[in-house]
């Protein structure tokens, strides 16, 4: 039972096989991911197209597959957590198994078409933004030598 994604429509449970199943895709685009929270951009691992798969079985052992940005994530698990977290909270859930698969290369077409649009709404407020502009010796030694 399980539905690949392409990383865009996770967010329709029409994809779901089962109610549960459908009930743990809503759960997961409430988990936002670390990085994009501290930037002040909140995205959800759905929306930054993470999740790989998610399945759930008649005994309510929920299976979610996740790829990380890049090999470097350190905020990983932390992710991995907070799925856990959320998901074991759906009712009918009584496990909760998270992978990362290490070999799929994630790009910005894994996005959900809203994913896109508020990565291109910070990225166009970022653009009009003024540009930041160093002070002509602000943090630089001053004067001679010790």
């Amino acid at each position: 039972m399980t539905a690949q994604l392409s990383g865009t429509g996770l967010e329709n449970t029409a994809l779901a096989n089962t109610p549960r199943e459908a009930a743990v895709r809503r759960a997961l685009l409430d988990v936002y991911d670390p990085c994009s929270n501290s930037w002040a951009r909140p995205m959800s691992v759905v929306d930054l197209g993470l999740v790989r798969s998610v399945a759930v079985d008649r005994t309510g052992h929920a299976a979610i597959v996740i790829a990380p940005t890049t090999l470097l994530c350190m905020a990983i698990s932390v992710i991995i957590q907070a799925i856990q977290l959320k998901v074991a909270d759906v009712p009918g859930i009584t496990k909760v198994d998270v992978s990362v698969d290490v070999t799929a290369d994630w790009s910005e077409d894994l996005m959900t078409e809203e994913g896109r649009r508020v990565l291109g709404e910070h990225r166009s407020a970022d653009r009009a933004r003024p540009p930041v502009v160093l002070m002509p010796g602000f943090g630089a030694p001053q004067g001679g030598a010790s």
